[in-house]
Order: C-alpha cells, then structure tokens, then sequence
C-alpha cells in the first residue's frame, strides 16, 4: 500500500443515488431510497460545471450507493471534511450549498 499526497479539497461532497426499485421477483420494494429523488442528468451537469469552473479545486462532487441513512423524503448527502448530513430534494440544494460553504454567490 503506498500513501499518496494529493491535495485535499475544501468539499468533498458524497450523493446518494442508490434506486432499490424493484426486487428481483418484479415487485416495488417498500424500503426508501435516495435515488428517485434525484434527477441524474442534473447532478452530472453539476459536476462538470464544477469541473470547469474555479473552485474545481475545492470541490468534488461524487457519486455513490447507500450511505447507510435512506429517507422517503429525499437524497442523503454527506458533506466532507465536516461529516455533515444533508437531506435534499433537488440538485439545486447541493449547488446552494457549495455555494453557502464556499461564501460564493456564483460558479
């Protein structure tokens, strides 16, 4: 195993996108997840407007399943390296928060 010294980003921002959908007999599964609640083409726009914008090296955006915390009500999001949860409704709430973080009105 070998450490590697990479910059350490000001954000680093974990989206849960896990969908349950349907269990493998066909039938909708009752248990909630974060995906639905997400709109996928949204959070990739998200991503790579970061990605050109100035503060890609403060920021990253990363997509992934369960984080262990599934609600009905929306998507789970962990903020890092403030280990902060978050539930949204909508891509534009993460951009709000990067940007509250950050103390920035535009990217």
């Amino acid at each position: 195993m070998e450490k590697l010294n990479i910059e350490k980003p000001l954000l680093h921002i974990f989206v849960c996108v896990n969908d349950r959908g349907e269990t493998q007999n066909g039938q909708k599964t009752s248990k909630p997840s974060c995906g639905p609640t997400i709109d996928l083409e949204e959070l990739k726009n998200l991503k790579i407007r970061i990605k050109l914008s100035q503060i890609s090296c403060h920021v990253k955006l990363t997509q992934t399943k369960c984080l262990g915390f599934c609600s009905p009500r929306g998507s789970i999001i962990l903020l890092q390296p403030k280990q902060e949860y978050y539930l949204i409704n909508s891509v534009k709430e993460i951009e709000d928060l990067i940007k509250s973080e950050l103390s920035i009105t535009t990217f």
